[in-house]
């Protein structure tokens, strides 16, 4: 988990699951600010998360967050996200596609 480098998670979309647990990884994360939401779905579902996957959330995360994400299985958008400390920035677009063609 460590690099020599920091690293970016830029979410322009949904961020859920593997991809929540993917951004959390990363130093700093910038997300969208309305129309999507980040959150641990498998908790909506009934299931748990693995102790051995809950490193990088323990280590990021703020036990408010915590019981959020992990606990009650709350959908946040960008500026809950952004009030609870999980993300560093939130935009109204994160990342201009372009065509390369």
């Amino acid at each position: 988990m460590r690099l020599s480098f920091p690293t970016i998670a830029a979410m322009d979309g949904h961020c859920h699951a593997g991809g929540f647990m993917f951004a959390m990884a990363h130093d700093y994360r910038f997300f969208r600010d309305s129309g999507v939401t980040m959150s641990m779905s498998e908790i909506n579902l009934g299931g748990t998360i693995p102790r051995n996957m809950m490193g990088p959330l323990l280590a990021k995360m703020t036990k408010p967050a915590l019981r959020q994400i992990c606990q009650l299985g709350v959908k946040m958008d960008g500026p809950m996200a952004m009030e609870y400390g999980i993300v560093d920035q939130i935009y109204p677009k994160v990342l201009k596609a372009t065509n390369p063609l």
